[in-house]
């Protein structure tokens, strides 16, 4: 399987202040909440998520293939969900997973991989739409994708 990493973009999802020291880095644990093959959302998306009615309509789209799926919980006075949906593959061999979260001043980067799979590699049949979602703390969010 190919990894692929590369720099996507760097959307910046809110207002940043400058409170912090300019050089502050620090890496941030990934909790993962969810990964699955079968996303409900057949599009690519990143998803950054700050409160429950939006997490709960994302998470009826989400899980729509998935009826044994329920909803994790999340406390949004302190943390945030983000969520890399690949969108619709044509096999099994496909997947995706957020591989790092930094926190560099007051801006939340999140690595994130793709796995696609060799020529010739024998996958399992199936149109999948790979997903990853976790947990992070969400004090001073600011933020980017890097994939």
């Amino acid at each position: 399987m190919k990894n692929i990493v590369g720099l996507v973009n760097a959307l910046i999802l809110c207002a940043c202040s400058t409170s912090m020291p300019l050089e502050s880095h620090s890496e941030l644990s990934v909790n993962t909440i969810n990964k699955s093959q079968i996303s409900g959302i057949e599009t690519p998306k990143t998803i950054v998520v700050r409160d429950q009615i939006s997490w709960k309509q994302l998470w009826l789209q989400h899980s729509k293939r998935d009826a044994m799926s329920s909803l994790p919980p999340v406390d949004f006075t302190k943390d945030m969900v983000l969520g890399v949906i690949l969108g619709t593959r044509p096999d099994a061999c496909y997947s995706v997973s957020i591989e790092k979260i930094h926190r560099i001043n007051e801006k939340t980067i999140a690595e994130y991989s793709e796995f696609v799979p060799d020529k010739g590699a024998i996958c399992p049949y199936g149109i999948t739409s790979p997903s990853h979602f976790v947990v992070v703390n969400r004090p001073g969010f600011c933020g980017g994708w890097l994939v």
